[in-house]
């Protein structure tokens, strides 16, 4: 079963994740089509409002703190230990991925590149996406003074863009981080859809669980995940045709997981299912469809 999604949802995501939200007055610009670059200098030179979009870089480094009382719709949300999803402005919050620990950002979006400015930056960049690709030798290893690891996958959330092709170097990256004890962070622009497809390939693969059990245990710590339909699609047929391969080579290739991600993921999702059985209140009886004694009650003169 696919999980439709409104056609703006995407930018109403973006815009609430950057804390820039407001009634639709103006549209947004589609941001999975706009080159939106970390180095513009904000309110005076940017190639998206050169070309007349509007600048979304700018609120990027005046906005004030999201506030606490909007969970999932910004700031690094925690999905399993030592595993993050975030937006883009996450990506170049220093002070919170410090706080989290986190040594290695996989950066999913169309321009994905690192963001930060630090020493000894270990980057990895897909620029043509390979069927199996094959890491650099060197295991992660960063530390904040040693600088922060990247993988970086240039990809569009678009319905048509091949995700799939980049779940096993994702799921190599995120493992081995997380193996190390450290943190790894995971976005795109909004952290809705992109990210949160290849961190649901990721849960299936170190749990036994399919497609929607993953995408609810993502959801129950970020309420905005929503993968678009194309994305959706692609992980329904790696659930069907390749989860199981992925789960034996992640075995072979690392052996017995000292991370109890199974019995983490199942916990999650049962108290996300008796906070929403706390507040899911029955209808009315007023509401109800009336028995048939009350319909011809009704019905008759």
């Amino acid at each position: 079963m696919l999980i439709k999604r409104d056609p703006r949802e995407q930018e109403v995501a973006l815009a609430k994740a950057l804390h820039t939200w407001e009634r639709p007055r103006t549209s947004l610009p589609s941001f999975s089509r706009m080159n939106l670059t970390p180095d513009c200098v904000p309110g005076k030179s940017c190639p998206v409002l050169e070309r007349g979009h509007g600048c979304l870089c700018f609120p990027l480094d005046v906005l004030s703190p999201v506030p606490s009382h909007r969970p999932g719709l910004s700031a690094v949300t925690s999905i399993l230990t030592g595993l993050y999803i975030g937006n883009f402005k996450d990506a170049r919050d220093a002070e919170q991925l410090s706080k989290n620990k986190v040594t290695h950002i996989l950066s999913v979006h169309d321009s994905a590149r690192p963001m930060l400015e630090m020493p000894d930056l270990h980057v990895l960049e897909m620029e043509e996406p390979q069927s199996s690709p094959v890491l650099p030798p060197h295991s992660a290893h960063g530390k904040w003074r040693q600088g922060v690891k990247y993988l970086c996958i240039p990809a569009a959330d678009s319905p048509s863009q091949n995700l799939t092709r980049h779940f096993k170097e994702s799921i190599k990256f995120i493992h081995e981080c997380r193996l190390q004890g450290e943190g790894c962070l995971v976005h795109c622009l909004a952290g809705v859809s992109r990210s949160v497809t290849l961190v649901i390939a990721y849960i299936m693969t170190v749990t036994d669980f399919g497609w929607e059990d993953a995408l609810h245990t993502v959801r129950a710590g970020r309420s905005c995940a929503n993968p678009n339909l194309g994305f959706q699609r692609q992980l329904q047929e790696f659930e069907k045709h390749e989860v199981q391969q992925y789960r034996q080579w992640l075995k072979e290739e690392y052996g017995e997981s000292p991370l109890r991600d199974a019995e983490e993921a199942k916990s999650i999702l049962a108290r996300r299912a008796t906070r929403m059985k706390k507040y899911t209140r029955p209808l009315p009886r007023k509401m109800l469809q009336p028995s048939a004694s009350e319909f011809r009650h009704k019905q008759s003169p």
